[in-house]
């Protein structure tokens, strides 16, 4: 599993389906993590409008903040794949397909709360990559918030930029 302040190097394309997986535990603090590039200044404060919550996804320029159902440590596996991976979504409560803008080449993948200076870095291509998120065992998750099995996938491959669109979408339950 990777650590703050570790850079990780993505392998030629040519190589493999999956180019790199890295597994992290991200603290979740305000319900949400970020994937964005390193040179990002978006400012994503009026990102969270009522699309977005709905999509538990918030997207700005060269940043996506990924919504959580807890606000604490919550496992993130983050994937960059050759070409988009098949749409197998059955092990999965909701997944959404959105884009990335990576000019720098570095991605950052980091909590709010965390020092961004010190957060984990993968190279990757500079370029436009087209993002899956995914998200498991939303329901799995105990009344207060604090415990839970839910878990985040985010796989990126090289592509062209494409509008958000809700793959397989989740219904939060009553209480």
């Amino acid at each position: 599993m990777a650590r703050a302040g570790d850079i990780v190097k993505v392998m030629p394309m040519s190589q493999a389906e999956v180019l790199s997986t890295h597994e992290f535990m991200i603290f979740a603090e305000e319900f949400q993590f970020y994937i964005q590039d390193e040179k990002s200044e978006a400012d994503l404060s009026e990102g969270w409008d009522d699309e977005a919550r709905a999509n538990l996804l918030a997207v700005g320029t060269g940043i996506l903040s990924v919504g959580c159902v807890r606000d604490m440590d919550v496992p993130v596996i983050f994937e960059v794949h050759a070409a988009r991976p098949d749409d197998d979504f059955s092990d999965f409560d909701q997944v959404v397909e959105a884009s990335i803008d990576i000019p720098s080449g570095r991605v950052v993948v980091s909590g709010p709360g965390e020092d961004f200076y010190s957060a984990t870095r993968i190279d990757v291509s500079p370029g436009t990559y087209g993002v899956l998120v995914h998200w498991g065992m939303l329901d799995e998750v105990d009344e207060e918030g604090f415990e839970g099995d839910d878990f985040y996938k985010v796989v990126l491959w090289a592509d062209a930029l494409r509008p958000v669109k809700v793959l397989k979408r989740w219904t939060m339950p009553v209480s």
